[in-house]
């Protein structure tokens, strides 16, 4: 017998001897997982700030297949938080719920994201000429912390009377 036969002949029975152990199938690893615990979210509930990211630490049980079980992770909204491997990452402000599932089997967590708030920032002139009724557009400068979202910043406006007015 020549060695390319010899070689082909062990990995076929190699294959289907996996195969019928169930470490080369999916199936046959997930059905024997009875439960997913998040360990590190007992609460079942996260709060991010958007950039924030978070490892979700799990068990598996029976814990003879915590490194074989094979888990999916899923997002109810990718805008809110997107996961990978079990790291969420917080994209926008809003609600997600992450899901781990292994067969039949699912564990999920609630995650609010929020906006990140703007600790200082610099407006960019003196004053400006706003007629009645007219809309402006302003770019800031050096907003603080440079993730920071200016939807959290609290406008207030006073207005003097005598068409001149602060923000």
């Amino acid at each position: 017998m020549n060695v390319r036969k010899l070689i082909s002949s062990v990995t076929i029975f190699l294959v289907s001897f996996l195969a019928g152990t169930g470490l080369t199938s999916c199936q046959k690893e997930v059905e024997g997982v009875t439960e997913i615990i998040f360990t590190n979210v007992p609460s079942g509930k996260l709060n991010l700030a958007v950039g924030d990211e978070f490892k979700v630490k799990y068990l598996v049980f029976p814990e003879t297949m915590q490194e074989i079980a094979e888990i999916e992770w899923t997002t109810s909204d990718k805008n809110v938080a997107r996961v990978r491997r079990g790291t969420i990452q917080a994209e926008g402000p809003g609600e997600a719920v992450i899901t781990a599932t292994c067969g039949n089997v699912a564990a999920s967590v609630q995650v609010t994201v929020e906006a990140v708030q703007v600790t200082d920032l610099d407006f960019p002139t003196e004053a400006i000429v706003v007629y009645l009724g007219a809309r402006v557009a302003v770019k800031f400068e050096n907003v603080t912390p440079a993730n920071a979202s200016l939807t959290t910043v609290e406008w207030k406006v006073v207005d003097y009377g005598n068409g001149d007015a602060t923000v």
